[in-house]
């Protein structure tokens, strides 16, 4: 037993005697781009000042990390800058560089306070903000997740704020909130992609195979995310099906309010089931409306907003426009934080007129 004993304090003593000496030398980390461009950051949050961009496929130096993992400092080619770790791929040993602790948001007096006056095209019941309390106590996440049509893939919406396509250095007042909800602007949602309509929502086949064990994309998302608020744009691929939205859109709003996350819902700027079917002029967002009505749920009725953007907020493609330009990209996520703003603070006062 001495011996033993001996022994094993030698071994711990003298690790290197039995260790290769190659297993000494890990490799530096690297990073691979894999977003298709973004801004690198002067610190590790996306409210920090943009430094550079840097494009998908190039290969960089990692300097450091914040200590959770999350973050990134990279070597640039004019300046090195800190990026988020889900938009690149990682090679090499990250416990050759530095780490760091990782940003916190600011705190912020919860004071009560009155409610920022909202535009008229921006709707937050009671109703809805009191159900997000009664979800955040049931144990919901302060997170928000995304269920939609090609407008609402990650590149398209909340990414762009992650990349740093949206500038939140021009809404300063809005740096808390998405420091709190920075998570979720990283996120790719599940739920949200070009093929969908109301029904595809619900559909396994269209769902990731490897992490929704058979359930839809709506269903999926919401039980990965467990976000307390989700913000629904859903209608352009229902062109040819409008008939059948209504009953759709309604099952997606009551499986949103079952999963306990508030729906936050989005008109649409585009008219393609009057310009391709035989839909009258603005079905689709007339059901949006008034479903958004009788559920006491938040509105962002884009289609109004939209009305001062060029183009309607859409790209000019020529024919059936449906895409959003930057400019609407851009007003939807302002929305959605003004949303958020609302949602998130439990001690606001009675509404302000929003004339």
């Amino acid at each position: 037993m001495r011996a033993c004993a001996w022994l094993s304090t030698v071994l711990l003593a003298a690790p290197a005697l039995l260790t290769p000496a190659s297993s000494h030398a890990q490799a530096a980390p690297r990073l691979t781009i894999t977003a298709p461009g973004l801004w690198l950051r002067a610190g590790p949050n996306l409210s920090a000042a943009r430094t550079q961009p840097v494009f998908r496929g190039e290969s960089l130096d990692v300097l450091a990390h914040t200590r959770d993992g999350d973050w990134l400092r990279i070597a640039a080619a004019e300046k090195a800058g800190w990026l988020p770790a889900a938009f690149g791929a990682l090679s090499g040993d990250l416990r050759t560089v530095n780490a760091v602790a990782p940003s916190k948001p600011p705190v912020v007096a919860r004071a009560r306070r009155v409610r920022p006056a909202l535009p008229a095209w921006i709707s937050v019941p009671d109703v809805a903000r009191a159900r997000h309390a009664q979800f955040l106590k049931r144990g919901r996440l302060s997170a928000f997740a995304v269920a939609g049509d090609c407008n609402s893939e990650p590149d398209a919406f909340m990414r762009r704020l992650a990349y740093g396509a949206f500038d939140i250095s021009r809404y300063p007042k809005y740096a808390p909130l998405v420091q709190r909800y920075e998570q979720s602007f990283v996120r790719h949602s599940l739920a949200a992609s070009g093929s969908f309509n109301a029904q595809a929502l619900f559909v396994s086949d269209w769902a990731d195979a490897t992490r929704c064990g058979g359930v839809g994309p709506l269903d999926c998302e919401l039980r990965e995310s467990a976000a307390s608020v989700l913000f629904i744009s859903i209608g352009t691929g229902d062109t040819f099906d409008w008939r059948d939205f209504e009953p759709r859109f309604r099952r997606v709003i009551s499986a949103t309010l079952e999963w306990g996350a508030v729906p936050v819902l989005y008109t649409k700027s585009d008219s393609l089931e009057s310009e391709q079917s035989d839909a009258p002029y603005d079905a689709i967002n007339a059901v949006i409306r008034n479903v958004a009505r009788e559920a006491s749920l938040p509105l962002i009725d884009f289609a109004i907003a939209a009305r001062d953007l060029p183009n309607n907020g859409l790209r000019d493609e020529g024919n059936a426009d449906f895409h959003l330009s930057e400019a609407g990209s851009d007003m939807r996520i302002l929305a959605a934080l003004r949303v958020l703003d609302v949602l998130q603070d439990p001690a606001l006062s009675r509404p302000q007129s929003t004339r």
